[in-house]
């Protein structure tokens, strides 16, 4: 599981030094949405995108609705804290970047594959890592070693007889398509 962690931890360095540009500035809207210490930032991020996204009952699992394009989240008792929240929350808007009218992935179709699914949460949890990281978020419960969602995922590819390395650089070269996604939409506004 080291071996795991040490490159997933790599990946990350590798796409702040290649993938993107990090000495821009961005302008910060500061707003209230009822949650506390989230980086005016994020929020910018998300209003700049014009990702819709809601607290409801009626979800079993967080997730980006596809067929509705929103991303649904159970309620704010839910998370255990801010950063619980952030840390849920850009995982899912890694999945929103997948719609039709954006990079448009094959996971946002129906009807897809386990190594597609393996690939798209991989991703997912690559970008969640990396938008923690650049807006200092403290994200200790995605690389904790009981939960590691991409370890899971990679075993889970192993077992129905999936290459884990061709997945796992797939979801890289997927994330930082969504990075530089974010990236250049964010900059746009």
């Amino acid at each position: 599981m080291l071996l795991v962690e040490d490159m997933f931890q790599e990946v990350i360095e590798d796409i702040f030094e290649h993938a993107l540009d990090l000495e821009g500035t961005y302008p910060a809207k500061i707003e209230n949405k009822g949650i506390t210490g989230i980086p005016a930032l994020a929020y910018d991020m998300v209003d700049v995108l014009k990702v819709k996204w809601q607290f409801t009952d009626s979800v079993v699992f967080n997730c980006y609705d596809v067929e509705e394009d929103v991303i649904m989240l159970k309620p704010l008792s839910y998370f255990a804290s801010d950063e619980h929240f952030l840390q849920i929350f850009f995982h899912e808007l890694a999945h929103w970047t997948g719609a039709n009218n954006r990079l448009n992935r094959i996971t946002a179709k129906t009807n897809v594959g386990k190594r597609e699914i393996s690939i798209e949460e991989v991703m997912a949890e690559i970008v969640a890592k990396y938008l923690c990281d650049f807006f200092y978020v403290p994200d200790t419960f995605r690389t904790n070693s009981v939960y590691n969602y991409i370890f899971q995922q990679i075993v889970e590819a192993i077992i129905l007889g999936e290459n884990p390395l061709e997945i796992y650089f797939t979801a890289v070269d997927y994330a930082i398509e969504v990075i530089n996604y974010i990236e250049v939409n964010w900059e746009m506004e």
